[in-house]
């Protein structure tokens, strides 16, 4: 609006001319800056990878600058869309922050040429044609920085709907722990470079006490509570790099890398303590609380896969229950293996 008052008034136009110039330019001002400013992190130095960028990562800016060089010695109107496959392929490799700054560089940037003349654009003198070719030339910019912004907003909306699909295949969707499966496939590779590096590590296999007598007294949702009571009480005594999940109803597995005995017995302690610590209250106002076996087996780098740590650590679980249940019990040596 402000553009239709001040054009009759300032270069003696029409209304409707001054306040279509102003609009394009503000367009080409906001699809240039306004995603930079909506795609950027909590925090600003997430924006810097610290590691080394590799070549998948370095072709598409080299892309790039090739193709405003290419653009800027051909000239003429085409030479706005030279940087578009490039500004493409950096959307579909970059996440939309990193996108969002090089498209403003862009854009900016283009304009900036063709106004000091760098990029030889055909403007004719000021005559009544000179701003409908200004008209033009920011419109076309505006379209093709929508382009790439296009791109990197549809790639982050698939990245984040493919790691939410992955979290729900690979997690128990009511403790939050991995699931069978992936706790197995997770493990397996853990223990596979383990066994390589010859180090030690432990598995532990546990089962809450009375599961089923819960469930009965009190019914499945005091279950359901207890099985997530359970799950941050482990969580809360084990290490980022300890995977824990769940293997059945109320079946966990945890693995435990670079441990001696004294540190595997000391953790299956911990969370055997930190359980039985643990009262869930329940909407009709009781409590219920209950323990945790625990079957624990050492290995020295003698298996790389963890079904059969499992069943060993397993048969230790089964003792542990024979044995009063609420304790930690460690499998005993088996000829043949090097299981303590």
């Amino acid at each position: 609006m402000v553009g239709a008052v001040a054009n009759p008034i300032l270069f003696h136009g029409g209304a409707l001319e001054g306040w279509l110039f102003w609009f394009v330019s503000e367009l080409v001002n906001f699809m240039a800056v306004l995603p930079m400013v909506l795609a950027l992190p909590d925090f600003p130095w997430r924006l810097v990878d610290r590691r080394r960028p590799t070549l998948v990562q370095t072709m598409p800016i080299v892309a790039l600058v090739a193709s405003c060089l290419l653009g800027a010695g051909f000239g003429g109107p085409g030479a706005l869309a030279f940087p578009v496959p490039a500004l493409l392929w950096c959307a579909v490799t970059f996440n939309m922050s990193v996108t969002a700054g090089l498209t403003l560089l862009v854009s900016t940037g283009t304009l900036l040429a063709i106004s000091f003349g760098y990029i030889a654009v055909a403007i004719p003198v000021p005559t009544s044609d000179t701003i409908h070719t200004m008209l033009s030339l920011r419109m076309g910019m505006a379209l093709i920085t929508l382009a790439p912004i296009t791109v990197a907003s549809v790639m982050a909306a698939r990245n984040e709907l493919f790691q939410r699909m992955q979290y729900m295949a690979e997690h128990d969707q009511l403790t939050g722990l991995l699931n069978r499966r992936a706790f197995i496939d997770r493990a397996g590779v853990l223990l596979s470079k383990l066994s390589d590096a010859k180090r030690p590590s432990a598995v532990l296999m546990l089962d809450i006490d009375h599961f089923k007598k819960i469930n009965d007294t009190y019914g499945h949702a005091a279950g359901d509570e207890l099985l997530k009571g359970f799950a941050r009480a482990a969580g809360c005594c084990l290490r980022e790099t300890e995977p824990i999940g769940r293997i059945g109803g109320e079946e966990f597995a945890i693995l435990l890398p670079d441990c001696t005995l004294e540190t595997a017995l000391a953790a299956g302690e911990r969370v055997r303590a930190a359980f039985a610590a643990c009262v869930v209250d329940l909407d009709d106002g009781r409590r219920a609380a209950t323990t945790v076996s625990i079957g624990i087996v050492l290995m020295h780098a003698s298996f790389p896969a963890v079904e059969h740590p499992l069943s060993l650590a397993d048969r230790a679980l089964y003792k542990a229950k024979q044995d009063g249940r609420n304790r930690v019990e460690l499998a005993e040596t088996l000829p043949g293996n090097r299981l303590v």
